[in-house]
């Protein structure tokens, strides 16, 4: 399917753009870990993980009172609904922990949506440079910023529907999948959109710095490396 017909855009022309918005993404990340920290789950913080179920409806504030009955009362709470709840006792103390951006755990789920991304992200950017690389065999006189947007616009719908297929069950599963697996879909949910980004206005467009520095292409030559003296 098709969605972008027979319009081509100019990514190469805003890329500046692009690499400055990454790079504010990128601080805004490393501040946040720098100053507030990860929230480890209990994979990776170790302490108990308990889940108990009432016979009838249940306040956070009247379980957090039977917790503080055995000195517990600093543990974490998750109402999963009116009688059930997930309380986590863990071997730090709570007030030692800080509040993260999103205040999602890390855990062995986010971890494998993490992994996950970086194969759809490679992927992506496996298809953009093929195609480049092709036409860099048969269109040697054109310009190599010529090449790098003709190659990304000819994989766009690929790239577009690839991304698609994949968001739509993601966000069935994040609001329909229940506690257990939102932090899973939010995960990969927010990877396939910084991946098809970065595969589209970083990796290829920074072929072009790349290029000005090492030479790789010239253009009107058959070859895409310069070939030493004999």
């Amino acid at each position: 399917m098709d969605l972008i017909g027979k319009k081509k855009f100019d990514f190469i022309k805003n890329r500046k753009m692009a690499y400055i918005i990454s790079v504010v993404i990128i601080l805004v990340g490393l501040i946040s870990i720098i100053f507030q920290g990860f929230n480890l789950g209990i994979d990776f913080a170790g302490g108990t993980l308990i889940q108990i179920r009432f016979d009838k409806p249940v306040s956070t504030t009247e379980v957090r009172n039977i917790l503080s009955e055995f000195n517990l009362s600093q543990s974490t709470i998750q109402n999963l609904s009116e009688n059930e709840f997930v309380i986590r006792t863990e071997k730090i103390d709570s007030e030692q922990r800080k509040e993260i951006l999103l205040q999602k755990e890390i855990t062995i789920s986010i971890i494998a949506a993490v992994l996950t991304i970086i194969g759809y992200s490679l992927n992506n950017t496996i298809v953009i440079l093929d195609r480049l690389r092709e036409n860099i065999k048969f269109k040697t006189r054109e310009p190599f910023e010529n090449l790098i947007n003709m190659s990304i616009n000819q994989s766009l719908s690929r790239t577009i529907n690839t991304a698609l297929t994949t968001i739509i069950p993601i966000l069935t599963l994040y609001f329909f999948g229940g506690n257990i697996l939102s932090d899973f879909a939010l995960a990969l949910f927010i990877g396939m959109v910084a991946g098809t980004y970065s595969s589209i206005f970083i990796a290829s467009p920074l072929l072009i710095e790349w290029n000005k520095i090492f030479k790789i292409y010239q253009k009107g030559t058959k070859t895409t490396r310069k070939k030493g003296k004999k």
